[in-house]
């Protein structure tokens, strides 16, 4: 064996052993990802806070269904956001064995847990780490080590359930649609597409006034949400049609709730709407 050679492999141990003995140091210490999981790959989300339950399932490629505390729309940003963040959260600094620690509160706080295929993943929050913009946390299914990692994940927890929910009465883009009717105290307003503008009561409108009225009408939305456990009056006060260019339509009757709102029943829930969502049909 020559010289040189032997130089060469002395180099490189010592390269390696410069690499390694450091990195095992801090391995799984700091500066590592919270959770090493493909967001897109996520099928169902549980968070709790005190007596607040929200669960949320994937139903197809890109869709979210709220399924507690009732079968409701979900707002997809507003899942897709908070998973996405915690995919992307750094792990700053790591207390072995601490979890049970009472100084740290993990599990006092939110608890989230979240489905990748079949594999869940159970996160439990604690206390703010004092003088510093961090929180602490465990990953109950991977050990007992208490975690440090930005508290800025708070901003996307939801203060109820409502904010989980899609609160939209239509979902629709205002490139589909081809039509809008609606019946308020006995009287009917329609305004349809042309090829040139908007039509409204035998007068043409230009795209960009026929298009200001059209987005305040598909923009229509609730102020809150409840079961569909409270009796109705069977005779709503008014309905929206909107007849889409797919040859397909989507109605929504507004029942009286009081002086102020409208119950508005949708598949699985009902949404309350102001009442003033009439005046976009007059005067127009």
């Amino acid at each position: 064996m020559s010289l040189t050679y032997v130089y060469l492999l002395l180099f490189f141990v010592l390269m390696i052993g410069a690499y390694f003995l450091p990195y095992r140091k801090i391995k799984d210490k700091v500066f590592k990802k919270l959770i090493y999981k493909d967001p897109a790959t996520s099928t169902y989300l549980k968070y709790s806070h005190g007596k607040l339950m929200i669960e949320a399932e994937r139903s197809g490629s890109d869709t979210w269904k709220i399924v507690v505390p009732a079968a409701w729309n979900a707002d997809q940003s507003a899942i897709v956001k908070l998973i996405v963040r915690l995919s992307d959260l750094v792990i700053v600094s790591r207390i072995s064995n601490a979890k049970d620690e009472k100084k740290y509160g993990i599990g006092s706080k939110e608890i989230i847990e979240i489905f990748y295929g079949n594999k869940s993943i159970v996160i439990k929050f604690g206390h703010e780490v004092e003088g510093s913009e961090m929180i602490y946390l465990n990953v109950e299914s991977s050990d007992n080590d208490v975690l440090m990692v930005s508290n800025s994940i708070r901003s996307h927890f939801p203060r109820s359930a409502e904010d989980f929910v899609n609160l939209n009465i239509f979902n629709v883009s205002y490139e589909d649609v081809k039509m809008v009717e609606s019946v308020f105290n006995n009287t009917t307003y329609l305004i349809s597409k042309q090829s040139n503008g908007w039509l409204l009561r035998g007068n043409m409108l230009l795209e960009d006034k026929g298009r200001a009225i059209v987005d305040k009408i598909i923009s229509i939305r609730a102020s809150a949400i409840v079961d569909d456990k409270i009796k109705l009056s069977p005779k709503p006060e008014g309905s929206i049609t909107i007849k889409l260019f797919k040859k397909s339509y989507t109605r929504y009757f507004f029942v009286g709730k009081d002086d102020t709102h409208y119950f508005v029943p949708m598949s699985g829930s009902i949404l309350v709407v102001d009442r003033t969502v009439k005046d976009l049909f007059e005067d127009k």
